[in-house]
């Protein structure tokens, strides 16, 4: 094979696609032949000038050319050499350095190529910077990670100290109020002695003040309790809707004030609910003192209860014509201390303590809870109870 054939045959080889230069060297590493279409080479290609001469990044690698030339090396490549263009711009090129063999295998020169590959130059950098940008967007995100964490952390425990210092100020003002309510009672009763009816009236504020002070205190310690996931209960069969009745009753006195109409829908079949008593009436009572205490003068407040689409759970609903809620609103409707600003709109005084102890209460027994409301025209909530299975209902 002739050197131009073995030189092609070597083109072809590694470069599928040329854009390239080329030079033969003789053994002393001067330029025999060279061909330089792309105008790759960094000097004039002239016979007998040095191969370093052509390729600047050559120099000071004489010995291993020579090692190649001996057959000490196979080859010796340089790959991704940066060369800079007479615009500024880089150009990015791979030498390739081979001995030339005569048709009998004896080595007889060096064939030197210059391969243009700035194209993949240019996207290996591209890789390399979108690498170190993605190393650094990570380092980052591991930092804010860090940063949530401790946050997260605080916040809990800011939350317990704040859960903590709720329950110790409940605890410490039930005491007080009992013996508030307890005196009162007293006097009211004349134990004491008889007393003006315009005394009378103003112990009767007090008395009412201190319950109305007690009941939140209460609603406190439970949410307390509920975060804490120590407060339990004690189900048992109970028809739900004497329940319905004992509550609405306990609250006649709020809703005849206000001239609303209350109704309870309960079908004289309805399975018994397998509940806590003491909490199912504390859920019955937070609900539907909300729907008479957001519901204006006139309107209209029914509870009623059938069995729900799962066989296995029993439907509670309460519905009003009061002052409804947002969208907004609704999302936020159960989580503790929140208040609705439909409430604090019409100055209607709470805590925002109820539906969260009801939420909770609710999904302690096992059921789910949710609400619907249009903003102007009322609310209707929604719970489910389990159903206590194997328990007759008396007729």
């Amino acid at each position: 094979m002739s050197p131009s054939s073995r030189i092609a045959a070597l083109i072809a080889s590694l470069v599928p696609q040329p854009r390239y230069a080329y030079a033969v060297a003789g053994t002393d590493l001067r330029v025999q032949e060279a061909d330089d279409p792309y105008a790759l080479f960094a000097g004039v290609a002239r016979p007998g000038c040095a191969l370093s001469d052509l390729t600047p990044e050559l120099e000071g690698h004489e010995a291993v050319l020579r090692s190649v030339l001996q057959g000490e090396l196979a080859d010796f490549d340089l790959q991704w050499v940066n060369r800079t263009r007479a615009d500024g711009s880089l150009r990015y090129l791979s030498l390739f350095n081979r001995p030339l063999l005569d048709d009998a295998d004896r080595v007889v020169g060096l064939f030197h190529l210059v391969l243009d590959v700035t194209e993949q130059g240019e996207l290996q950098q591209r890789l390399m910077q979108q690498r170190n940008e993605l190393r650094l967007a990570q380092a980052e995100l591991a930092h804010k990670n860090l940063l949530l964490t401790a946050a997260n952390i605080e916040l809990r425990r800011l939350d317990e100290v704040r859960s903590q210092f709720v329950s110790a100020v409940a605890h410490e003002l039930r005491t007080p109020l009992a013996a508030v309510i307890g005196y009162a009672d007293v006097l009211l009763e004349e134990l004491a002695g008889p007393m003006q009816p315009q005394q009378q009236a103003y112990v009767r504020t007090i008395q009412e003040a201190a319950r109305r002070l007690l009941r939140i205190t209460n609603d406190l310690l439970d949410a307390a309790r509920l975060e804490a996931g120590k407060l339990e209960l004690v189900l048992q069969p109970e028809e739900l809707e004497p329940l319905v009745r004992s509550v609405v009753e306990e609250l006649r006195p709020e809703w005849q004030a206000k001239g609303l109409e209350v109704a309870i829908r309960c079908p004289p079949d309805l399975p018994v609910a397998l509940v806590d008593r003491f909490r199912m009436h504390q859920i019955l009572a937070n609900l539907v003192n909300n729907a008479v205490k957001y519901t204006p003068p006139g309107g209209r407040v029914v509870v009623s209860a059938a069995v729900y689409d799962d066989p296995d759970f029993l439907h509670l609903t309460v519905t009003d014509t009061g002052i409804g809620m947002s969208p907004e609103d609704q999302l936020q409707a159960f989580n503790l201390f929140y208040r609705a600003r439909s409430a604090e709109s019409a100055r209607v005084a709470g805590t925002g303590v109820g539906l969260y102890i009801v939420r909770s209460l609710v999904e302690l027994h096992g059921g789910r809870i949710w609400l619907q409301s249009t903003l102007g025209q009322g609310t209707s909530v929604h719970l489910t109870l389990p159903i206590a299975k194997g328990v007759e209902e008396e007729p």
